[in-house]
């Protein structure tokens, strides 16, 4: 199950349903750097509460195989 297209939404989407969206900046962004001495990011990323499509099938080639399920296919994500 392919979820790169929508990682942070999905995220967002996951950690509100459990909770846990005070949570989410640090799993997006601080504890891997912190876990491996490393420094965070500088960069920002605003998520914006606008929902969103997910289509059945991503295709990544020409092939009638070139082709990935994203998680929520078919469904509609709120962020």
């Amino acid at each position: 199950i392919f979820s790169a297209h929508a990682a942070l939404p999905i995220y967002a989407h996951i950690f509100e349903k459990a909770g846990a969206l005070d949570k989410l900046e640090g799993f997006a962004s601080l504890n891997g750097p912190k876990y491996y001495g490393k420094p965070a990011n500088t960069g920002k990323v605003t998520l914006v509460r606008e929902a969103m499509d997910v289509p059945d099938t991503y295709t990544l080639g020409p092939g009638p195989n070139d082709v990935v399920v994203p998680l929520f296919a078919g469904e509609q994500i709120p962020w």
